[in-house]
């Protein structure tokens, strides 16, 4: 009897997997891989340099870009309101400001180890920015929602965003 309840909490183990992992494909559509690959060739190299220069070294980031991929949304990826404004143009200025003088250069360089940029739906913030973006353990986590509360640079959701991260980063330095 121990045997066959293994054997079903196993095979439902499966099937959930085999669903969460066929939602995930879902998002992950020819127009969304060749959008996302677009982004990482024409876009992304110079907002990794940016994100460098404003840190004063060069920084580990890892997106996670099959998380970033929402379905029929490839059109918007190459705007700067749908990945850069909300992940990558925040990070730069938090990053500027932090490293303002050389207190800051020197423990941003000492204890930020990496910044990881994600979106996972059932923990990303909708607009609590400070408490979603923590910075442990030298990692810095931005996890959103691609293109939500997006509307360019020059708008108070934006100067949240890089107020949450400057914040979240200073406490941690």
């Amino acid at each position: 009897m121990k045997s066959i309840t293994r054997i079903s909490l196993g095979l439902c183990a499966i099937l959930i997997g085999f669903g969460l992992s066929l939602q995930t494909a879902s998002a992950q559509g020819l127009a969304e891989r060749r959008a996302i690959k677009e982004y990482q060739e024409k876009k992304y190299p110079e907002l990794k340099k940016k994100i460098d220069e404003a840190a004063g070294f060069e920084v580990k980031v890892s997106v996670n870009w099959d998380e970033l991929m929402i379905a029929d949304q490839a059109d918007n990826y190459m705007n700067d309101t749908y990945f850069s404004d909300i992940y990558f143009y925040p990070l730069v200025d938090a990053l500027k400001s932090i490293t303002r003088d050389e207190m800051g250069k020197n423990s941003l360089k000492a204890k930020l180890k990496e910044v990881v940029i994600k979106y996972d739906s059932s923990t990303a913030p909708i607009s609590n920015y400070e408490d979603g973006w923590p910075f442990k353990d030298g990692i810095l986590t931005i996890n959103y929602q691609p293109g939500v509360n997006s509307s360019g640079r020059d708008t108070q959701d934006y100067k949240d965003r890089v107020a949450a991260i400057t914040k979240n980063l200073e406490k941690g330095l």
